[in-house]
């Protein structure tokens, strides 16, 4: 019974999505397409962020490349839960699966855990690293990863070195809830249920990440991610790190934004990011291919045009963008 009525509030917030795509494309809050922009008056480096959806990324600096929730495979609302290997294929395709350092997921809910198993199965070196909570972890092992090759962000360990040029720093994060005040699929994992089922895929402890792009012992680059609309992250996050090198990208979430007073703004109070990059606002329930060329439908239960205004009031329209799956944005820093 509890299943069904899952399935119907899906289906029902599914149902009520606004629709404002077009809208959203017409105003230039989405633009199609890829997007070159600058950080410096005299840039001295490049690095791209392409997105997938759901606030997954793949960062590529040089010959260094970190994927952060790859996710693809969009199961319908009322369908089981499987990895779709040709969705998996099209994120997949421009990325040189030996570059792949490391694999960062912020929760594990399906829409952001689900695909990361068989990427590092599938594609990824042996010294690929997956970064994720502890109820991931035993996802993780279950699907068949190896141990030694998960990182298990709940242990405390700072900065992790994920390659000569990049490190990473889990923070602790939160979800906001999804009706109400009920989170779906929330706490650890269950080890009783099946990975077809939406509800093996527990939340688990929510995390973010600071990713810094290091030139010797100095940190270049510094971005931050993170996935769900919280305002813990950014509170989590040491006061001497932001003094010592600010955030030059920070990437975040509009689904549910509404659930967390104060956001978006609490966090662009504290991180003040040179650029903004808007994820999780497309409607995943529909197949991803259909995404990259037809993006139409927003997340529903989200109002997407909403929190574009608020960030142009916030950093102004040209300091954000909204970018389409399957697009990137080259830096140059």
């Amino acid at each position: 019974m509890r299943n069904l009525l899952v399935i119907a509030i899906v289906i029902l917030f599914a149902a009520c999505s606004a629709h404002k795509g077009k809208l959203l494309q017409k105003v230039g809050y989405i633009e199609a397409g890829d997007k070159k922009i600058s950080l410096s008056p005299s840039p001295k480096n490049t690095l791209s962020i392409s997105y997938f959806q759901c606030g997954g990324i793949c960062i590529k600096s040089g010959n260094d490349v970190v994927l952060v929730d790859p996710f693809a495979s969009n199961p319908s609302v009322v369908s089981k839960v499987k990895t779709d290997t040709a969705a998996v294929g099209l994120i997949m395709k421009g990325i040189n699966p030996t570059d792949i350092k490391a694999i960062l997921v912020s929760h594990s809910h399906y829409d952001h855990l689900m695909d990361a198993p068989y990427i590092m199965n599938t594609y990824c070196p042996q010294t690929t690293k997956l970064f994720v909570n502890h109820t991931g972890v035993q996802i993780a092992e279950r699907l068949k990863v190896d141990s030694a090759r998960i990182v298990d962000v709940e242990q405390p360990a700072g900065f992790s070195s994920v390659s000569g040029n990049i490190r990473v720093l889990p923070i602790v994060s939160s979800h906001p809830p999804h009706i109400g005040n009920t989170k779906l699929y929330d706490g650890e994992y269950r080890p009783n249920t099946k990975p077809a089922q939406k509800s093996f895929w527990r939340c688990g402890k929510p995390y973010a990440y600071l990713i810094d792009i290091m030139d010797g012992t100095e940190v270049s680059f510094r971005l931050m991610v993170q996935t769900s609309a919280s305002n813990k992250a950014s509170a989590n996050l040491p006061d001497s790190l932001l003094k010592a090198k600010g955030v030059d990208v920070l990437v975040m979430p509009v689904a549910l934004y509404s659930k967390t007073p104060g956001y978006p703004a609490s966090v662009l109070n504290i991180i003040k990011p040179k650029y903004t990059i808007i994820g999780h606002w497309e409607n995943f329930f529909r197949p991803y291919k259909k995404l990259t060329v037809k993006p139409y439908q927003v997340a529903g239960g989200t109002d997407v045009m909403a929190f574009a205004k608020t960030m142009e009031q916030l950093v102004g329209k040209d300091k954000f963008r909204i970018p389409m799956p399957g697009s990137s944005i080259t830096i140059d820093y």
